[in-house]
């Protein structure tokens, strides 16, 4: 019950606005349709894992959502540890985020 709780939280105060922040701004960037893909496919690939992990060890998944919160752990980092695409994703979504 507990476990359930802190994967839903996870994927509600981490992953779901980390994704609608970047989509947001990548649709306003113009960033090509790929690099769209890449960045979706990441979330989709790597919540579930982030959910086990979080159901496993739920010490981790408290710290890592509030460093995440609070700005201190990047999304696309914790989503890297569980999917190596997810590093290349961010790196080619990254020009469009950040201008």
């Amino acid at each position: 019950m507990i476990g359930d709780f802190l994967a839903w939280a996870f994927a509600l105060f981490v992953v779901e606005p980390a994704m609608a922040t970047a989509g947001e701004k990548l649709a306003a960037a113009r960033a090509p349709q790929e690099v769209v893909r890449a960045l979706g496919d990441c979330a989709r690939r790597g919540g579930p894992a982030l959910a086990e992990r979080a159901l496993a060890e739920p010490g981790w998944a408290i710290t890592t959502v509030v460093r995440v919160w609070l700005g201190t752990a990047r999304i696309e980092a914790v989503l890297a540890e569980f999917d190596a695409t997810c590093a290349d994703a961010y790196a080619r979504a990254r020009p469009f985020l950040n201008g």
